[in-house]
This record gives structure tokens, sequence and C-alpha cells, in this order.
């Protein structure tokens, strides 16, 4: 009996994923996201041949529990004809990385795509999350600087140095096989420009 129901559950879980892809190509096409001047700018077309009851925009900043931050009401798509739809985000202090899903109705869920907002104070590059476990993502906000980089960890608590030999051209993940403590790290573009701070790893 619990087999029976777990594999009920897992047909489910599968259903619902391919229901949600399917609405990419099949309804909906070129689905983006962009800043402009501190906001967030969703454009995406309704493909051919296809209606909706109206769209909600919805926003999170897990990827899991999402709200709904605006609507578009009324038929949506055409019949004959693709339709672009544009929408811009403009809430305030809107900084590190979001997810935007559609909700289309009665179409259904579109793919959860996430777009990184960087602080002002985060300069050319940010380290995040930190503190970090396992892992750390580096994130290129200027890509004037696209280079190879050198980055090096110094344990405060050991005096252990690492360093590794990395080429940013917008995000890349880092696993960290280090020691729980804290680290003074130095991210060094071959062009002379360096930033330093401290990552806290547990």
């Amino acid at each position: 009996m619990k087999f029976k129901k777990n594999a009920a559950n897992l047909i489910a879980i599968i259903f619902m994923q391919m229901t949600t892809q399917s609405l990419f190509g099949q309804y909906v096409e070129n689905y983006k996201l962009s800043q402009h001047r501190g906001t967030v700018v969703l454009n995406w077309t309704i493909t051919t041949g296809n209606v909706c009851d109206g769209v909600d925009i919805e926003r999170s900043s897990d990827s899991i529990h999402f709200q709904v931050i605006g609507s578009i009401p009324g038929v949506c798509g055409s019949a004959s004809e693709p339709r672009n739809y544009t929408f811009v985000d403009t809430a305030k202090n809107l900084v590190r990385k979001y997810y935007y899903r559609l909700n289309l109705r009665s179409l259904g869920l579109t793919e959860i795509i996430s777009i990184y907002i960087p602080a002002p104070s985060d300069g050319w590059v940010t380290v995040f999350p930190n503190p970090a476990q396992g892992l750390v993502w580096l994130r290129l906000n200027d890509r004037s600087y696209r280079d190879s980089i050198t980055l090096v960890l110094y344990s405060v608590h050991s005096g252990m140095s690492h360093q590794m030999r990395l080429f940013l051209s917008e995000e890349i993940r880092i696993p960290l096989l280090l020691e729980p403590g804290i680290y003074f790290y130095t991210i060094r573009l071959d062009l002379g420009i360096s930033k330093s701070g401290l990552l806290a790893i547990y």
C-alpha cells in the first residue's frame, strides 16, 4: 500500500514537471529578465494560437515560496499571432538573487528563471553566500572586468592559505573543501585590480 502511494506521488510530480516545462516553446517563448535603473524587466511572448485568462507575475527569494507581485488582467495571447508582453518589477531594495515565474492561469505555470541583483556596495565582484557551507559563488557585476583571476583564501585561525586560478566570465561555482572558520579572501585580476574581505565557512 505504501509503495502504491509513493508511486502515485512520483507520477504526480513528474506530470507537474512535464506540464511546467511544456509551457516553453508550446505557449511561451523569449522569456527573459534584465535590469534597468534599479528595476527588473520581464519580457515574454505567448505563441500563436494560445489564449489564457490573464497572467500573474510571481517573485521568490528562495525559488520555493512565491508571491504575486503583479497581474495583467483580461484575455492574453491570440489565436492568430504571437503577442509580446513586458512587466517591470519596481520594488525597492531588491538585491542578491531573485526568482521569477509566470502563472498563465488556465495554461499553468512557466519555468522558474532567476536574476542576480548586486548591491551598490558589492563593487565589481560579489562573493556569496556568506557565511558559506561547502561552496561559494563568484558573481561578476561589471562585465568589463571579465578576465582570469586569482582567488586566495587565508585562514585567520590556522594561518593556512589556499590559492586557485579561475576564469571569471559571469558567475562561477567554487566547491570549498576547507575547515570551518573565518577566512580572509582576496580576488585579484591579472589587470591588477583586487577585492578583499572576510568569508565565514561553517
